[in-house]
């Protein structure tokens, strides 16, 4: 008999999308499974919905929880999971029916640990979005440093999400991911490759990520959050324990070009304030992998550039707007309202 799979699915507020994801997992051609519906505190008829499918097939498990976050909601499948094979779907995406089939049969050809498919990006309609790739991932079976060219080479988003993928359940016996983080997905990555002796690709296009305004994703692109660079400190870190410097610096140099762009973002003065705590440690890493190496001096310039840059933009800005305000008042008294 095949191998149970168990599928985690984190629930909160998408009423709108809650049954199509499901019904798309229940078609699956791969029909040795158990649904895990994790109610996450929603506060529409989610619950409700959770309840009727758990009632009309016995694959479905219900799971109801106080409000803790998208990574709580996983870690709470996870450890309720009985499948010796573990898939993730967020609750507003749907899949193919046979995508579970393709990963795993290609795991169990490779003898993999872990299996990848191809992604599509879809409005909320279903209709997939032209302008975003879906071709990324190709049929091979890869070891871990391949996979990070991959990871490094662009299109990273395909190789680092939880929910394209089919995980062999030992990777996660001490692993959860961390709670409170909007890019969760990037904390574990490196752990959960660290763990892989083969990952099996499949061309399949089997996931559909729907784009919609009020995903957890369209949020914090508008937010300067700082997530992602914490997760990157502590990948950065693990590929200099493992003696990867070439990744270490490819991934500084994405970090440093992904940084300056956070700046326009930083509202408060606490935003600030983590802005230059972020960049000194981004300067620290830096220079601790280029000691002893002979690096071009376009790559240190450009590193110092995306560290510097920023605040020396918004400085002069700064600069220039209170001297023209200044000039203004001195031009026309009293704030620029006029004389008496």
């Amino acid at each position: 008999m095949k191998e149970l799979i168990s599928v985690i699915v984190p629930v909160y507020n998408v009423e709108k999308y809650l049954r199509r994801c499901v019904d798309s997992i229940l078609r699956q051609t791969y029909q040795n499974l158990e649904i895990l519906l994790v109610d996450d505190g929603s506060t529409d008829g989610c619950a409700a919905i959770c309840d009727d499918y758990g009632r009309k097939d016995v694959r479905v498990r219900v799971i109801h929880k106080e409000n803790g976050g998208l990574s709580s909601a996983r870690n709470v499948g996870i450890d309720a999971a009985m499948g010796e094979l573990l898939a993730f779907v967020d609750s507003d995406d749907f899949i193919e029916a046979e995508m579970l089939e393709m990963l795993y049969r290609t795991m169990c050809s490779c003898d993999a640990d872990m299996t990848i498919c191809n992604l599509r990006y879809v409005d909320e309609e279903g209709i997939q979005i032209a302008s975003r790739p879906a071709n990324i991932i190709r049929n091979e079976c890869i070891g871990p440093v391949d996979y990070w060219e991959r990871v490094l080479a662009g299109y990273g988003l395909f190789y680092v999400v939880a929910w394209n993928k089919l995980y062999r359940r030992k990777l996660w016996e001490n692993l959860r991911y961390p709670e409170g983080k909007i890019n969760e997905d990037e904390f574990v990555l490196h752990r959960l490759v660290d763990q892989c002796v083969k990952i099996g690709g499949v061309s399949y296009v089997g996931y559909y990520y729907v784009q919609r305004p009020g995903s957890i994703m369209a949020q914090k692109k508008k937010i300067a959050n700082f997530d992602l660079f914490e997760a990157w400190i502590e990948r950065i870190r693990y590929f200099h324990s493992t003696d990867r410097d070439d990744f270490a610096r490819t991934q500084i140099t994405l970090f440093g070009e992904r940084l300056s762009s956070m700046y326009s973002l930083c509202k408060m003065p606490e935003e600030k304030k983590t802005y230059r705590r972020i960049a000194k440690e981004y300067t620290s890493l830096q220079r601790q992998l280029y000691q002893g190496l002979s690096v071009p001096v376009k790559e240190r310039i450009k590193n110092a550039g995306c560290r510097w840059a920023p605040w020396l933009i918004n400085f002069v800005w700064s600069l220039y707007y209170f001297l023209w305000t200044k000039t203004w008042k001195c031009l026309h008294g009293n704030g620029g309202k006029g004389r008496a």
